[in-house]
Parts: structure tokens; C-alpha cells; sequence
């Protein structure tokens, strides 16, 4: 499909996104760096693959909807790419977070429990 305009492109690709659910594996390349993010979107019912690249100012996948449209930078494998990006920076938050209050509550305990000691 080849798209018009960039609000075409990106509702055409966001719609597409929410459409592959569960059916689609995305696994991030762990040699990324920076703000350069790879990753393998595989479609679990046919096996087919597609390589997306997310940086800032170059974003590509290698499906055929990316190659008709490429000017708009957009199709649902890499909204779902800057989805399960954002979910797994929240997680990797959120973990951070909690072993910060764990240290947090652990160092909490010891210094009440060395105030106890020397009260007593």
C-alpha cells in the first residue's frame, strides 16, 4: 500500500501494530549502543523476519510497506519496535527503582537498628 501523506503512513502502520498482538517475536539485537537500536521482527505463524533499525534521523525496516512508503519513516514493525522499546525502558526503570528502595530499606534497618543499639 503505497500511503500519501505521513498521517496516512502512520495511521496505517499504528493500526497494523496493534493488529500483530501476540502473533509476532521482537527480539533487540544486544549489540546495540547509544541511541542506535536493531531489532528481529519474526512472525510466529510464518516465520518471516524483518530487520528494524531505530536511531535518531534514520530509522528503517526491511518489509515491503517501509520500501513503497520510506519518505514517512514508519510501518508497524517499527511502532511496535518503539513500543516494546519504551515498555522495556519502563522495566529496566522500574527495576532500577526497586533495587534503589530495597538499598534503600535495607540501609533504613541498619541505621535504626545501630540507633537502638547505642539508645540502649
Amino acid at each position: 500500500m503505497v500511503c500519501t501523506s505521513k498521517i496516512q503512513a502512520e495511521t496505517v502502520a499504528g493500526y497494523g501494530a496493534e493488529k500483530m498482538g501476540r502473533n509476532y517475536q521482537i527480539a533487540e539485537n544486544p549489540f546495540t549502543e547509544g541511541t542506535f537500536r536493531a531489532w528481529k521482527v519474526t512472525n510466529l505463524g510464518t516465520g518471516v523476519t524483518y530487520r528494524v533499525n531505530l536511531t535518531e534521523g534514520n530509522t528503517f525496516c526491511t518489509c515491503p510497506f517501509f520500501r513503497e512508503n520510506k519518505q514517512f519513516c514508519t510501518c508497524k514493525h517499527i511502532v511496535a519496535c518503539r513500543e516494546e522499546g519504551a515498555i522495556r525502558q519502563r522495566e529496566a526503570e522500574f527495576e532500577a527503582d526497586a533495587d534503589a528502595r530495597a538499598w534503600a530499606e535495607e540501609l533504613s534497618a541498619a541505621t535504626i537498628a545501630e540507633r537502638e543499639e547505642i539508645t540502649n
